[in-house]
């Protein structure tokens, strides 16, 4: 989603294109779980399905440039995901610089049992408002304490929902998403004018300002507020 501006992860929530028109859809070749686009005032989702190769505990931290927000699901269902770790602080907008997972307490997850052999839904939402613009995920696997990030081994892409697919078969037919969504976003402006009885108090017109001297031609007098 571009062109949206500020660094919080909130102003994409709150953009009326989020999460169905995004701007661009793209397929990252990647080897590890980093995406780097220092491009300004943008904001991303990033999903898919992790595949662990061992069963145990594992946890998981998030570092990004501005703030981000690290999704998992305990099935490979969308609809169950939760939040586990997030770059993140009340009251500012959040940012790291590349492999700090350590800057604010809320960057690595609690412990997460995963199994050998299921998949779980993993998203990131990640707002970049302006300087290196990058996001990565790292995860400490069972008996290694270092973390590391997740290789694109145990990585594998994910379809949309029902709902979403239903829209981009539309979008195929020959639709514009983006002047879709603008034109809902902006159809308020061409309904009819709402009906003056509706909005404002129906009282008895009494002017509040009664000049006392006599106005002359030509003249006016000056420092006449303008009311509520």
């Amino acid at each position: 989603w571009r062109d949206l501006c500020g660094g919080d992860v909130k102003v994409l929530r709150n953009s009326p294109l989020f999460p169905i028109y995004p701007s661009e859809k793209l397929i990252h070749d990647i080897s590890e779980f980093q995406i780097e686009d220092s491009n300004s005032e943008y904001g991303q989702t990033i999903a898919g399905y992790l595949n662990p190769a061992r069963s145990g505990s594992y946890r998981f931290a998030i570092a990004s440039d501005d703030s981000s927000e690290l999704w998992l699901s305990p099935s490979e269902n969308p609809d169950d995901k939760e939040l586990i770790a997030s770059v993140f602080v009340e009251g500012a907008t959040g940012w790291t610089t590349k492999n700090e997972i350590n800057k604010y307490p809320n960057q690595i997850s609690r412990d997460i049992k995963l199994r050998n052999g299921d998949r779980y839904y993993i998203e990131v939402i990640h707002k970049q408002g302006s300087g290196d613009g990058f996001v990565q995920v790292f995860w400490s696997n069972p008996g290694v304490t270092e973390f590391q990030l997740i290789s694109s081994e145990y990585l594998s892409s994910c379809s949309f929902s029902p709902k979403q697919d239903a829209m981009n078969q539309l979008l195929a037919k020959g639709l514009a998403n983006y002047q879709i969504a603008w034109n809902k976003y902006s159809s308020f402006l061409k309904l009819p004018m709402i009906s003056e009885g509706n909005y404002l108090p129906q009282c008895i017109y009494k002017s509040s300002f009664i000049p006392k001297d006599k106005i002359d031609k030509y003249n006016g007098h000056s420092l006449v507020y303008l009311s509520n």
